[in-house]
């Protein structure tokens, strides 16, 4: 038991990765291209690439939260920042793409896998995705405050909003989704 905790918090630290940046590191790297902005690999061998037109059409969901800067003012209070995030939910990409027709008792197996092009990884259970309120903050982002992001960012990044601390799930230049057993 002790092993399966350090091994979770190692898959969680930034992994180097060296390929091409048009390449997405999953256990079977992706070449993408200029249109494609997401790669899955999950349930069935096949992989799925999306496009930012893709994304579009599926639901929308805007989650505004605070970020509160302590080093900022001399005050002694937080300042405050309200930003406002728009994007696709992690578990609306999942089942229109197929997660919706494998038995519901063996995706339940599942973890995924949210990977950026650098390498780094953030990990979500079926049970936080789908059974439970979190599911509803773990958000696939195209906008931040109604603009694109910046290319720090993106095009996509990943956030577990509802986490407390959301930094080790933040993932920067979001490549992949993958479902692992």
């Amino acid at each position: 038991m002790k092993r399966a905790g350090i091994l979770f918090a190692i898959l969680l630290l930034p992994m180097p990765f060296t390929a091409n940046a048009d390449e997405c590191p999953l256990s079977a790297p992706v070449k993408m291209n200029d249109k494609q902005v997401l790669a899955l690999q999950l349930i069935s061998e096949q992989t799925v690439t999306l496009s930012m037109a893709d994304l579009d059409k599926l639901p929308q969901t805007t989650i505004t939260s605070e970020r509160r800067n302590q080093s900022s003012n001399t005050s002694g209070n937080p300042d405050v920042q309200t930003v406002t995030w728009t994007g696709v939910l992690l578990k609306d990409i999942l089942l229109k793409n197929g997660l919706d027709k494998i038995d519901d008792h063996a995706v339940r197996q599942y973890h995924f896998e949210a990977i950026a092009t650098d390498g780094y990884r953030g990990i979500f259970s079926w049970g936080e995705l789908f059974n439970t309120s979190m599911g509803d903050q773990i958000l696939v982002i195209t906008k931040m405050n109604g603009a694109n992001l910046d290319k720090q960012a993106g095009p996509l990044a990943l956030r577990a909003l509802a986490d407390n601390r959301p930094g080790p799930r933040h993932v920067r230049n979001l490549c992949g989704i993958s479902a692992i057993r």
